[in-house]
């Protein structure tokens, strides 16, 4: 199974099930089907990663119902529509309620497979998202009070004097704070720390200048052999130094 992700179609139109679980097989996916919401809600754990089939507004069916409600319990589950009567007011209200596409019935094989590729992706990406979120919460958790001051100063892209002062500390103590930060985060380098304080804070890092940010990672890069508590290299610096490989994108698969 491709990271044992699910297509879940919730239709009352057997041929669409059908349709749906032949594409879950040539994908190599699973697929379950179920006739009406209730019976999907009834079963369906957020845990699980794939997406969601639906009818936009059917007869026992209303996929715009259906994502309201996994909305408000916080599910992310990706979304595909299928309509017999689309029309451009009922895509504009659906793709609203964040809906990845509205199709057409009957869907070509190719259109619902580049649907549902598209779908996992977003799938995988929120997943991700969630998890660093958890990182960070989990990361936040570690802090005291002053250490997520000083976070915070990191964050909108300040030195340590900068923060020192505004916050009424010496520099010296500015500094013993990034590296207890560094070593309760299991950081490597300054620049990691950076990385972290914009995650953690994306309100006040969102307002500061670009350059000033930037300035911050350099003056971060500068201060790793001098690091406070550290052994002169930050780790190996590895997060500084732009030797990382990024990785290719994924290869889109096609229905032969």
């Amino acid at each position: 199974m491709q990271g044992e992700a699910t297509l879940f179609v919730v239709d009352e139109d057997t041929s669409t099930q059908a349709a749906v679980m032949s594409l879950a097989d040539a994908m190599h996916l699973r697929c379950e089907a179920f006739d009406s919401e209730e019976q999907f809600l009834r079963v369906y754990d957020a845990s699980r990663s794939g997406c969601l089939i639906t009818e936009v507004r059917g007869t026992a069916v209303s996929g715009l119902r259906l994502l309201q409600q996994l909305a408000a319990e916080g599910a992310t589950l990706p979304v595909i529509f299928l309509t017999a009567n689309a029309t451009v007011p009922l895509a504009v209200r659906a793709l609203r309620t964040g809906a990845v596409h509205l199709l057409e019935k009957p869907a070509s094989e190719e259109d619902l497979w580049d649907a549902v590729q598209e779908a996992l992706h977003l799938n995988r990406q929120r997943r991700r998202a969630e998890c660093e979120q958890e990182r960070m919460r989990y990361g936040l958790g570690k802090l005291n009070e002053r250490e997520r001051q000083v976070l915070e100063g990191i964050a909108q892209g300040r030195q340590n004097r900068e923060i020192a002062k505004d916050l009424g500390i010496a520099v010296r103590t500015a500094e013993l704070a990034r590296a207890r930060m560094m070593t309760k985060l299991g950081l490597n380098s300054l620049v990691d720390l950076l990385r972290f304080a914009i995650g953690a804070f994306p309100r006040v890092a969102g307002e500061t200048p670009e350059r000033e940010r930037v300035s911050a990672g350099l003056e971060a890069t500068a201060l790793q052999t001098v690091a406070v508590g550290g052994n002169g290299n930050g780790a190996n610096g590895n997060g500084a130094n732009g030797n990382g490989h990024a990785k290719g994108a994924e290869p889109r698969l096609r229905p032969k």
